[in-house]
């Protein structure tokens, strides 16, 4: 796609306990090119407020196949 943001990627969003966002849109790595099954894998902060993480794995205007086998949150200190 023409803008940074359409590409096969895992949008990733926090909310707080009434379902607003809090924080902004965290990094995550991005995939612009045809590849083979590979490990992708990203570590963010959890911002102040948040009580729920959510994911949203999309094409987001772009054209291609994204196969997603295992989505794994697990905390990190």
């Amino acid at each position: 796609g023409s803008d940074g943001w359409h590409e096969p990627r895992v949008v990733l969003r926090f909310l707080n306990d009434k379902g607003d966002m809090v924080g902004g849109y965290p990094a995550i790595p991005n995939m612009r090119f045809n590849s083979d099954w590979m490990t992708r894998e990203v570590v963010i902060a959890v911002p102040e407020g948040a009580t729920q993480l959510q994911m949203q794995p999309g094409l987001w205007l772009s054209s291609g196949v994204l196969e997603i086998d295992d989505i794994r949150v697990a905390p990190f200190k």
